[in-house]
């Protein structure tokens, strides 16, 4: 199945350790900060045919991926674990619906957007 990417896309990370690593060179080499454990939940969104989130802490908005269920800011150096970055229980379905549109740029949802709504952009849109 096709995926949209979150990490994997700007970060060149393969998996979750790797992106972790990715954020852990990052601070080291003067990144945003220290590296720190936030126990702020934050929500995912998909914006531009990725999974983001805003931070609790900063204007950034630090890239996701539901399988991996983690986040990193480089700019202030919070680290969202596992079970603090909130993604919707029909994550898949909501992708799907997207990727079926044309161009990343019209490729967004976030709460309160239902699969009802995404449905009836696609349709109004004449995608999918």
């Amino acid at each position: 199945m096709v995926r949209m990417k979150g990490p994997q896309l700007i970060r060149g990370v393969v998996t979750a350790e790797d992106y972790l690593a990715w954020y852990l060179k990052s601070m080291a080499e003067g990144g945003g900060g220290h590296a720190w454990i936030s126990t702020m939940p934050i929500a995912a969104r998909v914006n531009h045919a990725r999974w983001t989130t805003s931070c609790a802490w900063c204007p950034n908005a630090p890239l996701t991926d539901p399988e991996w269920g983690v986040a990193y800011c480089p700019e202030c150096g919070a680290s969202y674990p596992k079970g603090m970055v909130i993604f919707p229980d029909n994550w898949q379905e909501i992708e799907a619906i997207l990727l079926v549109r044309t161009t990343p740029e019209n490729m967004n949802w976030r709460e309160p957007e239902t699969v009802a709504d995404l449905r009836a952009e696609n349709a109004a849109n004449m995608e999918g």
